[in-house]
């Protein structure tokens, strides 16, 4: 039995804050250095630094998105492939739609920001001819501008969307998708307007 509970507990409360201010000290710093410090001055350093490190990680669990790394299109047979490596994996399908006129055909990354240091691009590759890509606080578009048309087909392997075009137009080519409203044409004017889109 304990007869001295109160020195019990003020000692035992000691023993915890110098291991938790040690235990962060030995994350942030990298190395245990033994301080000597007085119990309310251990008390606030360890609440201290234990706030911020939560902060920290918070912070940088919420600033943790996605991002569009790199957009590479090459001719493959009868086929456009166009390679949008991401930083990661997306963690949903994204959503695509194509529009016959103008020939468009458009891509929503969700959660996910514009990392190649460019809006637009010209291609030139048979029937694409150039691409652009708009951000907003939920998701990044990409949108293909198309000489005409074309059936296409987009999935996903690991962190890479693989968009492959139709590169010549044949007798029983149609686009694959319902136009979207006529107020979601302008498509990087108003990123937030939603048309009809398919899944992967």
């Amino acid at each position: 039995m304990n007869t001295y509970p109160n020195i019990y507990r003020a000692s035992k409360f000691k023993l915890d804050l110098r291991d938790a201010f040690r235990y962060i000290l030995r994350h942030v710093t990298g190395s245990l250095v033994a301080i000597p410090l007085r119990p309310p001055l251990l008390a606030s350093l360890a609440l201290s630094l234990l706030l911020n490190y939560s902060f920290a990680f918070e912070a940088k669990a919420q600033n943790t998105r996605n991002a569009i790394l790199a957009v590479d299109a090459v001719e493959a047979g009868k086929y456009i492939e166009v390679r949008i490596r991401l930083r990661e994996a997306p963690a949903s399908s994204p959503s695509h739609f194509s529009t016959a006129n103008p020939a468009r055909i458009a891509i929503d990354i969700p959660a996910t920001d514009n990392a190649t240091e460019t809006s637009n691009r010209p291609v030139n590759l048979h029937t694409l001819r150039s691409y652009a890509i708009a951000q907003s606080e939920e998701r990044s578009r990409i949108v293909f501008m198309l000489g005409q048309a074309m059936p296409y087909t987009l999935s996903t392997e690991g962190n890479i969307l693989l968009l492959r075009i139709e590169s010549r137009p044949s007798s029983a080519a149609r686009p694959n998708a319902i136009p979207p409203p006529a107020q979601d044409l302008p498509m990087l004017k108003n990123i937030a307007s939603r048309g009809r889109p398919h899944h992967c």
